[in-house]
């Protein structure tokens, strides 16, 4: 499982969906948002989960950011927000479908909603 989100709460969604015996990898926390309670018995150990956390980025990710904004500039004004861009919240059994519609630039941003909402 790969939380991307950046949202606390995304932290102990993923690992509830993550299986047993699964690694859990959390790249979206690149800034300090918040802590997480969780029980490290039932939610870590009894899983047997394995967690990494991956710090770091590449000058060119921020730099093919910015060339998403400026090509989309025309549809979202200067004054875009990422919350703007979703071009579509998909459920999780959509994911390939999400990923064809963001390859062949149908949107710009797609959401994945496991409980698909």
């Amino acid at each position: 499982t790969i939380e991307a989100t950046g949202s606390p709460k995304a932290i102990k969604d993923g690992i509830e969906m993550t299986r047993d015996g699964g690694r859990y990898v959390v790249v979206g926390h690149y800034a300090d948002a918040g802590t997480v309670e969780l029980n490290p018995h039932l939610e870590i150990n009894r899983k047997h989960l394995e967690i990494r956390g991956v710090w770091g980025v590449d000058f060119s990710h921020f730099y093919k950011a910015l060339k998403v904004l400026e090509s989309h500039d025309r549809l979202f004004g200067s004054e875009a927000r990422w919350e703007d861009m979703v071009g579509k919240i998909y459920r999780l059994d959509e994911i390939n479908q999400a990923l064809d519609d963001i390859r062949h630039g149908r949107i710009v941003k797609a959401v994945i909603s496991p409980n698909g909402h």
